[in-house]
């Protein structure tokens, strides 16, 4: 069984992360942006790939990466 650190992400979920990361767009525009449906479904997609534990990984990467911001960081 792999674990969330070895987990691949589909090019949507890296792509919708990236988006977000880069633009600060909302998720349902990030979302249509990354190819999920338009509209209220791309967002409900969005929000559950975002709910993912090697999505969550990724983006708290690509945040330090952009930011130079840990998650303790962000939060204070």
């Amino acid at each position: 069984m792999s674990t969330p650190a070895t987990r691949k992400l589909t090019a949507k979920q890296s792509a919708l992360v990236d988006t977000l990361v880069t633009e600060g767009s909302s998720v349902q525009k990030g979302a249509e942006a990354a190819g999920y449906a338009k509209g209220e479904s791309g967002r409900v997609s969005g929000h559950r790939a975002l709910a993912l534990p090697q999505v969550q990984q990724y983006m708290q990467g690509k945040m330090v990466d952009m930011f130079g911001l840990g998650a303790s960081c962000a939060l204070a």
